[in-house]
Parts: C-alpha cells; structure tokens; sequence
C-alpha cells in the first residue's frame, strides 16, 4: 500500500487525490448522505423540535459509523422537555471566531451527552462511547462544515498524521473536525456549502484519509462494531539507544540513580527484538532496582514527566490472581448490566486508540501467582498476527466495553520477579515469550548513596567496610543483600548520628545487621552454605559485632545438628 507524508501539502495533497479516487468507487453512499443532509437543512426551524425531525438526525442517520452509534435513544425523543433542549442547544447562534465556534460545539455536545445519559440505562456507570459517537453523528448531521462524522480517535490520530495535532484533540471533536477540515480547506480548497454532493464528500474524506494513514485496505475498510482499530507493525516511535543513554547519565546525575548501561542497553534490544511482542522479565535478588530500572526505562521511552504518566501503568500483583479478571474485568454477576472494569483494561484500549506511542506496563512482584494464569490472554494474543484479547462475548452495547481488543503492538510489558518460598514459579509458556533479565550481583562500593548523607565520615567507612565483607561472604552462596538492604543500614546510623543518641558505633551496626542483613540467612546443609556462614561469623567478629555473631554461630551449630539452618525458628 502506498504510503504518504501528510505533514506537507505536497503529501497531503497526493493523499487527498488518492481518498478522492476511493471516493468515486463511493458514489452511491455519498449520494444518500447528500439527500440526507439536504432533507436535514430543508426543515423548517420550527419543524426542529418535533419528534419526527429529532428521530430523523438520531436514529435515521446514514453518515458513517452509524453502526457504532447503534443505540436506542427512544426515551429521550419521546420526552419533549429533552427535545425542547436539544432543540434550543442547536439553533443557538454559534461565536462567529472559529475557535470560539468549535468550542461552543464540543460544549454542546459534552451536554447533550450527559442529558442524553439520564434516558438510556444501559450508559449508566459503565464506560459507554458509543453514545459519544452517536452524538458526536448527530452534530455531524446539524453541523456538516464543523463536525466530521469520524470516530473521534481517529479524528485525534489523523491530527497527528497531518502534523496539526492540537491539545486535547482526543476527547474534543469539533476541535478535531476543525483542525482536519482547516488543513483540507487549506491545500486543497473549500467546498460550495450549496453543493450538498460536496459537502456529503468533503465530510467523508477524513475517514478515507484515517484508513490510508493506519494502513487500512479499502476492501476491508468498514468500521467494526466493537473494538477500535489494529495497530500496526513498525508504526511505533521510540527514542533510539543513545537518547536513552542520555536520559539514564541524566538521572545518575541529577537523581543519583545508577544503572548499568549493558542491562539498560540488553532491556532495550531485547524488548523491541520482536516485531509485535515486546515482554521482558526482570528477576533476581529483592533489592536490587528491578522495579527502579522498568520505571525509569518506562519514563525514557515514553518522554514522561513521571511515572503518572498516562502512558505508564505500574500495577502491584495480588496474591490469588487466578484468572485474567483483575486484569481485564469481568461481566458482573449480579446481572446489572455492567461490566466491573480495571486499570488495565482502559490502559489497554488507550494504548490500542494511540498506535504510535509506546505504552508501558510494569507488573510488579507478578509471581506473587501465576502469569500464566491471569496473562493467559495476553500470552495467546501476542504470539499471533491479528491475535485479540477477549473481554466478554455479551452486547458491547450493554456491557459499554469492546468484546475484544486487538492486541497493542506498541504495549511493553515489563515483569518484576522475586524467587522466595512466597512466590510462584516462571512457567516455559512465559519464559518462551520474555526476554529474562537477572539481577544478582550487588557491589558495595558501587552504591551512589556514598557520596552524599548525612553520616560523619568514618564512620560511613566502617559501615561500608563491614557491608562489603558480609557480601564478599555471603554472595557465593547467593545469601547477599541488595541496594535497599545498604540504604536502609545507612539510614540507621544516620538516626542514630542525627538524635545525638550515645549508642556507639559499632553496636549501632550490630544492631541493624542482625535486622536487616541476618533474617534473610536460610538454607540445607552443602559445603557452600557452610563456607559462607562461617566466613560470615570471622567479618562480624572482626568487627566487633557480637549479637550478631552469635547468631550465626548458633545457624552453624543448627547446620552441623539438623542439616539445615534458618533465622526464623
């Protein structure tokens, strides 16, 4: 298919020749649309507030998306005093300014929505856009020079294809409308507002110009009913490695947050080696930045402020996640009609509507059940061309959520994992799709906390020295600690030093080992665990540290009587 810059007029321009042959082959459809409009427009300003006109622009109309828009809004045409404010809304005299004009109509048409919303049950408390739609073809019909009749994610995603995106063009239609229609008016002329065949063409033309800039073919171009639009392979814009390079030098700087370029530079390669599947598992010792680094990747890649962002989704994994519903949602049992909802699930569908930019999701601790289990969607989805996530098989109408999504070629999965006895194991059906990260080594002196606190100098030293020969003892035998274990050991002493208490040094560290580096000390009789814990007990007799010694001896006494050795007994 044949591909255009619409960000120049030139490009435009040709795209524009190209929508126009595809509307030739449309001859027909413009032509009913034409008559409607004429009929519409033909109507005496007092016929307006009648039934049979308002039945005639809501339910009667033929302009696209019409399918979308397939909702019973009978209650609200029967009732007069809804007709009679409809009617006063739309023969107000609009602000002659352009901006003020799209203005007044995205106001009207967010009231006539809500109105519109105390007549129909089935769009109470649940996430309902058809309805916007379906308003948003009504205004089209009243409105045809300011309002295209085209979904208004795809309005927003033209704007960006034409380089005139504006803020808030995703949730604003009439100012969507008139962006496009400006830019159309501008590279190749206005239409003769009397010439309603033109109008019914230049109206759809936006529509054929969506298709062509995501890459729709016309012969299977027709809108769907319940889902948005596929994204596409190779559509998805992303920072190369060295802005990424620039931004992680940034943070070491400003944030003191450091991380080894290699694992930043492996993430990246390894996310986007895939054309469609772009899923990473981080594991490794607890403490180590894990979730630190998916954050502050997920910021780079998206040119975020912050990890609110809504590009950004960050969500804790429970316990007892059996199914993909704390994920996805679920049709309430209780039979109301509503569909329970997730974070998730709307993250999902914002990053389907926005197909060029990456989207990222960090779950974290996801072993705490099994992926497998609640991922299972995902996992079948992305592994295929076309693959979609199912939701429901009910109404979408009713449930007010698409059946299905098409999965997101632009979502980055990111998984943090923590192997203890608390977690779950990392099934092959995962570890197939994801590429692994390990974390586990961990060295002192490579803390950035070191260079700033605020800890008198020796006795920083002597907490460093004793930090670094309880790794050098424990790390063979993989019962090291990470970057939070130093941090808060560090965070002790500086209490300590900052209340002006008189506990000295030494037994100040004594203290907050025993509590945060020995209770993680575990383990089956092996010469390795033996080698480990007895080099343990020489650094923390060496330093004076004598609880603390005396507990790993009584773990020694433990592994020599019982073959086994643990803190909590």
């Amino acid at each position: 298919m044949t591909t255009f810059d619409m960000t120049t007029a030139d490009g435009l321009r040709d795209a524009c020749r190209e929508a126009e042959r595809r509307l030739d082959e449309q001859a027909e459809t413009i032509a009913r649309h034409a008559e409607f409009l004429q009929t519409v427009h033909g109507a005496a300003v007092e016929d307006r507030e009648t039934e049979r006109f308002q039945r005639l622009v809501w339910e009667e109309n033929p302009l696209d998306n019409a399918d979308r828009g397939d909702l019973d809004v009978s209650a609200a045409l029967a009732d007069g005093d809804f007709r009679r404010r409809f009617h006063e809304r739309i023969r107000g005299s609009l602000p002659e300014g352009r901006s003020g004009r799209t203005d007044w109509l995205d106001q009207a048409l967010r009231e006539t929505w809500d109105e519109l919303r105390e007549y129909v049950p089935a769009m109470k408390g649940g996430r309902q856009e058809r309805p916007k739609w379906k308003t948003q073809r009504t205004f089209a019909a009243l409105f045809p020079r300011d309002i295209a009749p085209c979904w208004f994610w795809h309005l927003h995603q033209l704007c960006q294809g034409m380089g005139t995106e504006g803020k808030g063009t995703s949730q604003r239609p009439a100012r969507a409308s008139r962006l496009v229609l400006d830019r159309l008016d501008e590279v190749i002329g206005p239409v003769d507002p009397s010439d309603w065949n033109a109008v019914a063409r230049r109206m759809r033309l936006p529509r054929v110009l969506h298709q062509m800039h995501v890459g729709v073919d016309p012969a299977g171009s027709a809108d769907r009913l319940d889902r948005p639009e596929p994204t596409l392979s190779g559509e998805v814009t992303r920072p190369v490695l060295g802005e990424l390079r620039n931004y992680f030098e940034s943070i070491r700087q400003d944030q003191g947050l450091v991380f080894d370029w290699n694992t930043v530079e492996s993430l990246h390669l390894g996310l986007w080696a895939n054309q469609r599947r772009h899923f990473a598992v981080l594991t490794g010792l607890s403490g180590t930045g894990k979730t630190q680094l998916a954050v502050q990747y997920a910021i780079a890649l998206t040119s975020a402020d912050s990890e609110s962002s809504p590009r950004i989704c960050k969500i804790p994994v429970q316990p007892g996640w059996y199914d993909p519903a704390p994920l996805l949602g679920y049709v309430n049992p209780l039979g109301d009609n509503r569909y329970a909802e997730q974070e998730f699930m709307r993250f999902l569908i914002r990053a389907t509507d926005n197909p060029s930019e990456p989207h990222v999701c960090i779950l974290d601790e996801m072993n705490l059940s099994h992926p497998e289990q609640y991922l299972a969607p995902l996992l079948s989805a992305m592994e295929r061309e076309g693959g979609e996530i199912p939701l429901h098989s009910g109404d979408a109408d009713v449930y007010g959520v698409p059946r299905a999504i098409p999965y997101p070629e632009n979502l980055v999965l990111i998984g943090t994992v923590n192997m203890d006895e608390t977690t779950m194991g990392i099934s092959d059906k995962v570890l197939d799709r994801a590429f692994t990260l390990k974390f586990w080594d961990v060295d002192v002196d490579e803390w950035p906390g070191w260079g700033g606190g605020s800890l008198a100098r020796e006795d920083k030293e002597a907490v460093q020295g004793a930090l670094a020969a309880l790794m050098a003892a424990l790390s063979p035998a993989r019962l090291h600690f990470g970057w939070r274990v130093i941090a808060e050991v560090v965070r002790f002493m500086e209490r300590r030093q900052d209340e002006g208490t008189e506990l000295p040094v030494d037994e100040a560290l004594d203290r907050v080992v025993y509590a945060k580096v020995l209770p993680k000390l575990r383990g089956d009789d092996s010469p390795r665990f033996r080698l480990a814990l007895e080099q343990c007990r020489k650094e923390l007799a060496e330093r004076g540290l004598q609880r603390s010694g005396r507990k790993v001896a009584e773990l020694i006494e433990d592994l020599s009587e019982t073959g086994t050795f643990r803190f909590w007994r």
